[in-house]
Formats: C-alpha cells, structure tokens, sequence
C-alpha cells in the first residue's frame, strides 16, 4: 500500500492495484485472495497517524492459510490473510453481531455496545431483560 498524491492510498499488486477510497480495482485485485475484510482492515491501518508512506504485506496462500513471514514465526501478528483470520467472538446467544468487527477498536465498540445497550440503540443485544450484570 503507498500514499500518492492524485489518488490517495493504493494497494499495488503483480497484476494490478485497487484504491482504497473507491473500492476500484483495474485488471487483478491485489487483495481479492486475503478475503472479505482485507480493503476494512487497510483503511484502518491507512487512517492510523502512526501509518508510514509504504505498507508492504506479505505472500498468503488461501489454499493451505500459510502466511510468508517476515521473521522467524509461524504467522503474521496484524497481517492480512491466514489462520489469524478465522478469529471467533464466544458471546451469549442474545448476543447479535451485525457484522464481523475489524479491528481492536471495532471488537472494543461492539463489546462496549452489549455492556451498555442503553447508551445506544443499535447495540445489538437482542432482549434488553437480558442485560449482562
């Protein structure tokens, strides 16, 4: 990913780029293989102050979830694809999620919405009787 001055922030691939603004993708989407919240989970990062000028992610596999670490691990701590993906939320049943959070700042909004559905109505808590204590 790299800021430009015309287009603002762009992913570049081998076979193409997509801009993060528009959502538009010319010849291949670079992050069409890291899934459904890849574009989310780099506007988060782009937006961060502490975002540099270039973001370079590295290879991912969708077929066997491996991620192409930097160092010498076994995956990517806040990369894009992988096993990190498939993270889970263990909430009550009256619990609802409209839609999955990217992000520690969106995990931390949902959970506050549940604790305190009455300081905001889309809380997602299903049954208000059944508050958590």
């Amino acid at each position: 990913m790299v800021r430009t001055e015309r287009r603002g922030s762009v992913v570049l691939g081998a076979g193409g780029t997509i801009d993060l603004a528009g959502d538009h993708a010319d010849a291949i989407d670079p992050l069409a293989r890291f899934g459904a919240t890849a574009v989310e989970g780099l506007r988060r990062v782009d937006a961060m102050a502490e975002c540099g000028d270039l973001v370079i992610v590295s290879t991912f596999d969708p077929e066997t979830g491996e991620v192409a670490s930097f160092e010498e691990q076994i995956g990517s701590h806040g990369g894009l694809g992988g096993r990190q993906s498939t993270a889970f939320i263990l909430h009550p049943m009256e619990w609802a999620i409209s839609s999955p959070p990217v992000g520690a700042v969106a995990l931390h909004r949902q959970i506050r919405r549940w604790l305190r559905p009455e300081a905001d109505p889309q809380s997602g808590l299903r049954d208000d009787s059944r508050r958590p204590e």
